[in-house]
């Protein structure tokens, strides 16, 4: 190296570039500093002094083997104090962290780990190590002028923890407890502070159901495809009314709607009402969609299919999954309400009510139920006391000659053919429409989707409790439970089983579904809650008896020692 040049150009104020200090041992150098940012003009300021009084006194040809060793110690004292590094401060617990061990070697030492040994990598290293600096025993990122302590992997539950769950943490989201370590840093940090809020059992109780399912529409093309099932009530009681619930049926097509007041709400109640008032009378349905109450279990779904029909539940709670059938309820109840005037006459105007329904005009599909349905409208009072022409010329005729009004058969076939074609055609106009209605009503529904989330057979879940979630310092959230598979609800629903292996029946819409996730590795803090294996899904019932050993498991995924 040409040391007099060096000293020579500093001196003049000269800006030397692409120098380098090297210390050979034999044939190979030990180490290499070389000009640019933290180089020489940053360094001669503060060395240059001390190196000219060492070699003033000697022949630059002639620098003994002290010398250069005491210079290089003299660069190496200077080097540490520009990047923040005391002498005597090192610290063990950074270098042995796989995250900060390389890092922290290299601002000590200006060394680089084996497994850099391309220029590339060891210049990568260098300038992420500018964002550190040691200070003390500790060691700090700099992000946008804010140092940040630097936490070591078996900090990070002792620190989560004070920050979430501590009796001051206040077990606020991801978000904010963030936010309360804006002066911490680790790799991973985001993650591993999203990671150990899923497995806080306290908050995973808590919060409400956020819409996460995008909307699912059920095709149909043709009536009596797919039918639709209800019980509305318990009605009030009434001295001599025996009758307490409406049956509702719903073609999900046309929306012609049947409708019987039962005094029960059983299955042989339903037994009866598809025979009697649908199967022996306009046919057997392709599939009937119900919501899962016991009065549509087994026994009801064996006898619709003994006639060859499908049954099919929709997911527990789900308003929505059933909206074409409660929708309807909604219209019947609000016609009833106004057609009884003494509310203990209302059993004897369900008839009359669902008559009215189903001659009403649904305006997106500009037709009504009867129309689409039976291809007519039925007439009521509105057409007797102020007959349409048609009606008042067809009343003259049979007045004077029944005859006259029956058709030839040529004539009566075109006529048939024409009131066909219209219904077809009706058929198409119903089907266009309503599709336009389902896709903007998707549109809509979709565009309140917070995130789209979806659940893989072996996760864990917890699950809404829709009763108990209006209540005041009650949990809104049961659980935690394991995805079993897929429910019937078009890839939206699950079920589930629990922990302990056992099935738990039904299915459960993915809305009312949040992931839970057990901590491990570094997020396991020894102070998770235990876990049940096993929870009764039925409100209001004592929680099963298991012996107690097998009533709980740990809240974390803790390694076999």
């Amino acid at each position: 190296m040409d040391i007099e040049n060096l000293l020579n150009g500093e001196e003049q104020g000269a800006k030397i570039r692409k120098k380098e200090l090297v210390k050979h041992e034999g044939n190979e150098p030990l180490w290499i500093w070389k000009d640019g940012k933290g180089g020489y003009e940053e360094l001669l300021g503060k060395v240059a002094e001390p190196i000219r009084k060492k070699l003033m006194s000697f022949q630059i040809n002639k620098i003994g083997k002290d010398t250069i060793e005491e210079i290089e110690e003299n660069l190496q004292s200077n080097l540490n104090e520009i990047k923040g590094v005391k002498k005597g401060a090192s610290d063990e617990k950074y270098l042995n962290s796989s995250w900060y061990g390389e890092i922290s070697g290299y601002l000590k030492d200006k060394v680089f780990e084996s497994g850099r040994v391309t220029k590339v990598q060891k210049e990568a290293l260098i300038r992420k190590a500018r964002n550190f600096i040691i200070e003390g025993d500790d060691l700090y990122r700099i992000e946008r002028g804010r140092r940040k302590r630097c936490v070591l992997e078996d900090e990070v539950a002792g620190i989560l923890m004070m920050a979430h769950a501590h009796d001051q943490g206040g077990h606020f989201s991801q978000a904010i407890t963030l936010r309360k370590l804006k002066d911490y840093y680790w790799p991973r940090m985001t993650v591993d502070a999203r990671d150990y809020i899923q497995g806080c059992l306290v908050c995973a109780k808590f919060g409400t159901a956020l819409r996460s399912q995008s909307s699912a529409r059920v095709k149909v093309s043709e009536p009596m495809e797919l039918l639709g099932l209800d019980f509305v009530g318990p009605f009030p009681d009434f001295p001599g009314v025996s009758k307490k619930w409406i049956l509702v049926a719903v073609d999900y097509f046309s929306r012609y709607t049947w409708a019987e007041a039962t005094n029960r709400n059983d299955s042989e109640t339903v037994i009866k009402f598809l025979k009697d008032k649908i199967f022996e009378k306009f046919g057997v349905p392709v599939g009937f969609y119900t919501d899962p109450g016991t009065h549509f279990g087994k026994k009801t779904r064996r006898f619709a299919e003994s006639y060859g029909t499908i049954w099919c539940n929709s997911p527990v709670a789900a308003k929505r999954a059933v909206g074409m059938v409660e929708k309807t309820i909604d219209i019947l109840q609000r016609v009833l309400k106004k057609m009884t005037v003494d509310p203990k006459e209302w059993s004897n105007n369900v008839e009359r009510a669902t008559l009215e329904v189903n001659r009403r005009e649904i305006p997106h599909l500009m037709h009504s139920p009867s129309q689409i349905f039976l291809g007519f409208n039925p007439s009521g009072p509105l057409e007797v006391n102020y007959p349409t022409e048609k009606r008042k010329s067809l009343t003259s005729a049979l007045k004077i000659d029944v005859s006259s009004v029956v058709l030839e058969d040529d004539e009566h076939s075109n006529k048939v053919i024409e009131f066909l074609a219209n219904r077809m055609h009706v058929y198409d106009e119903v089907l266009e429409r309503s599709e336009l209605r389902k896709e903007m009503i998707a549109s809509k529904y979709d565009s309140g989707v917070i995130s789209q989330r979806s659940y893989n057979p072996g996760d864990m879940v917890m699950l809404f409790d829709h009763q108990q979630a209006g209540k005041k310092l009650r949990p809104s959230w049961r659980g935690p439970f394991v995805v079993k598979g897929f429910g019937g609800d078009m890839g939206r629903s699950y079920t589930l089983r629990q922990i302990d292996g056992t099935s738990i029946s039904r299915h459960y819409h993915g809305d009312s579904l949040k992931r839970f996730r057990l901590r491990e590795g570094y997020l396991v803090t020894g102070e998770e809650e235990s876990l049940p294996v096993y929870q009764n899904i039925r409100l209001g019932r004592a929680t099963f008896k298991l012996p107690k050993d097998l009533r709980t498991v740990p809240g974390a995924l803790v390694p076999n020692v």
